[in-house]
């Protein structure tokens, strides 16, 4: 598990979520000045700069349940009231289509690319909101100074992360049905063709590697020789060869007192069970002030 994760889970979601109610804020026929304060006021709460500081930590990723608590409150940070119902719908979208992104990455790295565009997305709904851009912009600062030095299986660490986060979520969405990119099932339908990750070659290429090996003489072929063969092409006297090797196998109480004490302290470092707390609690508890 990456503890580098719980940022682009949280930016990721939330650009979901944004996207999502500027999309019903239309179509209900919002007034665009109520409509712009709502968009403003969450984006206020979810790039608020202690909150951000809190969350940029190094940390394992926070329960479902907990990160749904922080979502349930972010939407609720402005005027805007969603009821059970419509949010349970908004959350599912949010992750049935993060995870769907996720799923798409031809590599790992493409992660942070698909959270540069949520990014950038978000820097869009608040580009005539100076104060708020700016912490929108300090946010990608720190993505960038935190994401991009990290090499290829760092990111490949952080997309397994997120794959177990999502492992159990097979919730139908409609346009993913209509689109035939889900199943009835949930599960997603992932493209088997088009063009592989740079620097990676189509599976299915074999290579055939010659036998010889390279020699410390010029122009001298050699075989490869197994361990095995080794073994067989050393000369050994004859009585070697066909001795008879006795293995003891008496207890040696000493040594079974020594393993048995290891064994215990292992056993008792594993029985010590560590303290239970609610994984988001302190991001709850700031969100609360905020």
């Amino acid at each position: 598990m990456s503890s580098r994760t719980l940022p682009l889970l949280f930016i990721n979601l939330g650009g979901e979520m944004l996207y999502i109610l500027d999309q019903r804020l239309r179509a209900q026929n919002i007034p665009a000045d109520k409509a712009k304060k709502v968009m403003n006021d969450i984006i206020t709460t979810m790039f608020n700069k202690k909150f951000l500081e809190e969350l940029f930590k190094p940390q394992e990723l926070y329960s479902k349940k907990a990160l749904r608590t922080v979502f349930d409150r972010l939407a609720h940070a402005s005027i805007m009231r969603l009821n059970q119902a419509s949010m349970d719908k908004l959350y599912d979208l949010m992750t049935m289509a993060f995870k769907y992104q996720v799923l798409l990455c031809p590599r790992p790295k493409d992660i942070l690319l698909v959270s540069f565009n949520h990014m950038d997305a978000i820097k869009d709904f608040v580009k005539d909101t100076p104060s708020i851009l700016s912490q929108v912009d300090e946010t990608y600062r720190q993505l960038i100074e935190m994401y991009t030095p990290l090499s290829s299986g760092e990111f490949q660490l952080i997309r397994q992360t997120l794959l177990i986060f999502f492992q159990d979520m097979h919730i139908r969405v409609s346009i993913f049905l209509k689109d035939k990119v889900q199943n009835s099932n949930g599960r997603f339908v992932l493209p088997t063709s088009g063009p592989v990750p740079h620097g990676t070659q189509v599976p299915g290429l074999i290579r055939y590697h010659s036998k010889e090996l390279l020699s410390l003489r010029p122009r001298q072929r050699r075989v490869s020789v197994h361990m095995y063969q080794i073994e067989a092409l050393i000369s050994r006297p004859d009585e070697l060869s066909y001795g008879v090797i006795n293995i003891q196998a008496t207890k040696d109480q000493q040594a079974n007192a020594e393993l048995a004490k290891i064994m215990g302290e292992f056993t008792e470092s594993g029985d010590q069970s560590p303290s239970v707390s609610n994984k988001g609690d302190d991001l709850l508890a700031m969100m609360d002030g905020l």
